[in-house]
């Protein structure tokens, strides 16, 4: 994938939510690649959106993972131009990213993310790389962050798989108490 002017990304982020302010207008202005904006979420009209401008892009929600994983609607369509995706926003369940993955063959890069707007968006992301990627994982901190999960009632710093409330720091991140 191409992180160009060749990249033609399909949107049905919210410009006024994190995600679809740092995608939409952040990186693809920056970059100057083309941006399809639907208005909502209409299965059809999104796959022959799809299909019709040969998107090769398609940052979503776990929903729409959900929707292209499992709907039998999506073999009707030509989806063979998906090459990238990335779910955020919320989480999305084990194995939705791998079977949707798995039915759109042409789909190289299928991540997760997690982010907030105190970390103008973006803060944990799964590697490009797929063998890199754990199922269920929204990945590894974005340069130049540090971050921890805290016990919730003493804000002591908890170990691996254990609970808590994640805390970030870095250069991207507000100040606050």
């Amino acid at each position: 994938m191409q992180w160009d002017k060749r990249l033609v990304t399909l949107s049905l982020l919210p410009l006024f939510h994190a995600f679809g302010l740092a995608v939409n207008v952040g990186m693809h202005f920056y970059l100057g690649s083309k941006v399809i904006l639907l208005q909502g979420f209409e299965p059809e009209q999104l796959l022959k959106t799809i299909e019709k401008y040969k998107v090769n892009d398609f940052p979503m929600v776990p929903p729409l993972a959900l929707f292209l994983a499992k709907h039998p609607l999506v073999d009707k369509y030509d989806l063979s131009s998906l090459e990238s995706m990335i779910s955020a926003a919320a989480p999305v369940g084990k194995g939705i990213l791998r079977t949707m993955a798995e039915r759109i063959p042409s789909l190289k890069i299928v991540r997760q993310g997690y982010g907030l707007t105190e970390a103008t968006a973006g803060a944990i992301v799964n590697p490009i790389d797929p063998t890199k990627c754990k199922d269920g994982s929204v990945g590894v901190l974005l340069p130049n962050l540090e971050g921890k999960v805290t016990d919730l009632d003493t804000g002591e710093a908890l170990g691996p798989n254990q609970e808590g409330e994640i805390c970030l720091r870095g250069p991207i991140v507000t100040h606050g108490e």
